[in-house]
């Protein structure tokens, strides 16, 4: 599943909490989630808590609003969260965007 939620601070933690509902539930078995780096937030926390590797992209990833507009840089830096298996992989594509990291919860009690 490729997940881009709206980053709307009243949407965000929703499609969030949805999101890892289904991914402990087992009807999501791979996931990759584009965010915002926001560390601070409980959203994004709970969200590395449970993922299994995540990329902080080397500068902004720019988006485009419509078809045709130019592309822009938001204000903040993004990530790119993976769920599932195939974390050499993820590492090995997403590593061309980012410093790729494995959160050490993972490592010796996950509790997906």
């Amino acid at each position: 599943m490729w997940l881009n939620p709206p980053y709307a601070a009243d949407l965000l933690p929703k499609f969030i909490d949805k999101l890892l509902h289904e991914i402990r539930e087992k009807h999501v078995n791979q996931a990759i989630v584009l965010v915002n780096n926001a560390t601070e937030t409980k959203w994004f926390t709970n969200l590395i808590k449970y993922s299994d590797a995540l990329c902080f992209a080397r500068g902004r990833t720019r988006f485009i609003k419509s078809l045709g507009d130019e592309p822009h840089a938001p204000m903040q830096g993004q990530a790119y969260v993976y769920f599932g298996d195939k974390v050499d992989l993820f590492a090995s594509v997403f590593s061309e965007i980012g410093e790729v990291v494995v959160p050490y919860s993972n490592k010796s009690t996950n509790t997906k």
